[in-house]
């Protein structure tokens, strides 16, 4: 009897799916789903043990990106590894003093990989991005933990806390 092919996708098929309460609705840059780093993390530790064990990201590289006498941005290169592999990837943001520019690039790098390997494949597919699947709900998972709606006072004065607080939650 023949070996049963392997199923090429059936990581992709275990972890396309993302919980609507890690997405949050961001309304700059044009606008975009947002998918709460942690919990992607908390996936990839699911799938595989702890990060360092037999996943994560090795051999980085990081670059100053400098116009004149100005830092403008910060790109990093790194090796993606898991059980069944590795890959070389690559990101860059905006350099800003203060800003854990460094971290940042690492978060963006490490979830950016694991999309390509399909983790919250049904984000980056776009079916986050219509806001009628949401009715008059905005803002994906307005609810904390327990179901129950987020407060509707920010700390902008008069804001929306559940913008306020995924927008802290996500480091944005």
């Amino acid at each position: 009897m023949p070996d049963k092919p392997p199923d090429n996708m059936a990581l992709w098929n275990a972890r396309r799916t993302t919980d609507p309460q890690f997405v949050k609705r961001v309304n700059s840059r044009g606008g975009f789903s947002a998918i709460a780093a942690q919990w992607q993390l908390m996936q990839a530790t699911e799938q595989w043990g702890p990060y360092g064990s037999t996943w994560g990201v090795k051999d980085c590289s990081y670059d100053i990106i400098a116009s004149g006498e100005n830092l403008v941005g910060l790109a990093l290169e790194a090796t993606f590894y898991y059980p069944n592999g590795e890959f070389e990837i690559a990101t860059d943001m905006a350099y800003k003093p203060g800003n854990d520019c460094y971290k940042k690039a690492l978060t963006d790098l490490t979830t950016k990989a694991l999309s390509k390997l399909g983790f919250s494949a049904d984000v980056f597919l776009g079916e986050f991005d219509d806001d009628a699947k949401y009715g008059d709900n905005k803002y994906v998972g307005d609810t904390d933990k327990q179901g129950r709606p987020r407060a509707s006072a920010g700390k902008n004065g008069g804001g929306d806390a559940t913008i306020d607080k995924s927008l802290d939650d996500l480091g944005i």
